[in-house]
């Protein structure tokens, strides 16, 4: 996608405000690059007039990294269903998740689905579940809080 960057853009805006445009300051830093100049000249020939041509570039790969961790929501008591949501992530391209639930911080095996159901083994035993966001950049995983203990049916 192209634009034009026009000095009405920066005149219409305080340069404070801009300054801290992540979007605008990136632009600004690759024109000065491209150019072999400095942003400030960049910024001070938008000033005097000059027009751009301002290129979207893809976002940079980033590996996923988690902003609020997983949460359990659901009924801690045998039977009953427990739901693992991932969390917030950040990260380019958006993470796959993977899900691990866990019985007194030990992986319970073949629980790897967002969804869990409680059997007599968990009776009195706290619940956790693990999710990796996974994405071309790399990994992280990251507990859940415990819930429970689990109550027998």
């Amino acid at each position: 996608m192209t634009n034009r960057v026009r000095p009405r853009h920066v005149r219409h805006r305080k340069y404070e405000r801009l300054r801290h445009s992540t979007y605008f300051l990136r632009w600004l830093n690759a024109e000065a690059d491209r150019t072999g100049t400095t942003p400030d000249d960049i910024f001070q020939q938008l000033l005097d007039g000059k027009t751009f041509e301002m290129i979207e570039a893809e976002p940079t790969v980033a590996p996923p990294a988690n902003v609020d961790p997983p949460s359990i929501s659901g009924t801690p008591t045998v039977g009953e269903t427990l739901t693992c949501d991932p969390g917030t992530w950040d990260g380019y391209p958006a993470p796959d998740f993977t899900y691990q639930w866990k019985r007194d911080g030990t992986e319970i095996d073949g629980a790897t689905s967002d969804t869990y159901t409680l059997v007599a083994e968990d009776a009195a035993a706290m619940i956790s579940c693990s999710v990796t966001g996974t994405n071309d950049a790399g990994s992280e995983t990251v507990d859940s809080d415990e819930v429970g203990p689990v109550a027998a049916a």
